[in-house]
Order: C-alpha cells, then structure tokens, then sequence
C-alpha cells in the first residue's frame, strides 16, 4: 500500500513543487536559466483511497529556489525562496491507487540578485504520475516565462491509514528568457 502511494503522490505535488522551481521572465533572448527548487505543499482534502480533486499551496514562499545564471539581465545569488498554490486531479479525481493527472497552478518566488531583487510569477499547468522522473512520483510543468520538472513525497502518511495531505516537492526548472531556448524539447522529453 505504501509503494502504491509513493508511486501516486509526485503528480500530486507537481502541482506544488513545480510552482516553487521558477522565477521571471528575462528581458532578450539569452539561454534559459536553471534553477532548483525545494518546497512542500498542503493538499486539500488530500489523498485517500476514495477518489477526489482539490487543491493545494505552499505556506506563502516558504521553499527554498536557486537559480544559476542571469535573470532578466539581472545575476541571481543564492537564498531565493518561492511558493505555489493550485489544483490537481484537474483531468481525474486521484486517489492512493491512481495518481496520475493533471494540474494547474501560479508559481511565485523571490530571487536575490546582484542588484535588486526578481520577482517572479507564472501560471502553470503540469502533468504528474508514478515512475516519472527516475522516481516513485513526478512530472512535467510548463508556462509561459517557465518549464521545468518534478519529484515528490508524501511525508505525513503512506496513504493507507489516512489521507496525504502533506508532499514535499523536489523540482528543476528553466526560467525562459525572451524565447525559449533551442535545448527546451530535449529537457522535457527526458521526463517521460
């Protein structure tokens, strides 16, 4: 019971960590900026054996983002923190024995740079399901100033005692600047 969570859950929080992996959309056309980001999302009502959609958010821009590379003509430095807020189960109502879906959800960060602050924001929509990203759970995201991928764990139950509706998201992503760049299809088709 507790693999068939572990394999469910990532989708669940794609929707989640993906949020948190991205930050603004850069003036020009430079290479897209990687970044990596940790955070972990509430789910409401959670996921359980019975089927159902909801939503879920970070605790503000409490997850932690690092950002390698010039954003918006602008160097990013370390300590920058993000969030995400959204929903899944979007297509399908998940549950601990199908996890696999979509989602929709606004990533936000703050990122420190050279000079002043980025603050960065996209809409999102992600796919999730088990075995994805070299992981029991993960997935894809993409916006339009971000892409980017996922893994996530549930951290406050397996499932089968009582719902999940804690994840922790692991996600690696690539603010777009000006124009995605030419390697943009080649990260993403490493996701399935």
């Amino acid at each position: 019971m507790r693999r068939i969570l572990c394999v469910a859950l990532p989708g669940v929080l794609t929707v989640a960590l993906a949020a948190v992996a991205g930050p603004a959309q850069a003036a020009g056309d430079a290479p897209d900026t990687p970044c990596q980001a940790e955070i972990y999302v509430n789910l409401d009502p959670g996921v359980s054996l019975q089927p159902s959609s909801g939503s879920f958010a970070s605790n503000g821009q409490d997850g932690k983002v690092a950002c390698t590379g010039d954003i918006d003509g602008r160097h990013s430095v370390a300590g920058g923190m993000g969030g995400a807020v959204g929903k899944y189960g979007v297509d399908n109502p998940n549950s601990c024995y199908q996890l696999k879906g979509k989602a929709v959800f606004t990533l936000t960060a703050n990122l420190p740079t050279d000079t002043k602050p980025i603050v960065f924001k996209d809409d999102v929509t992600g796919e999730y399901g088990p075995l994805e990203n070299n992981w029991f759970f993960g997935g894809s995201f993409k916006g339009s100033h971000s892409y980017g991928t996922f893994k996530f764990t549930p951290v406050d139950s397996d499932c089968a005692v009582r719902p999940v509706k804690k994840l922790f998201v692991n996600a690696v992503a690539w603010v777009v600047n000006g124009q995605p760049d030419a390697d943009m299809a080649a990260r993403m088709a490493q996701v399935h």
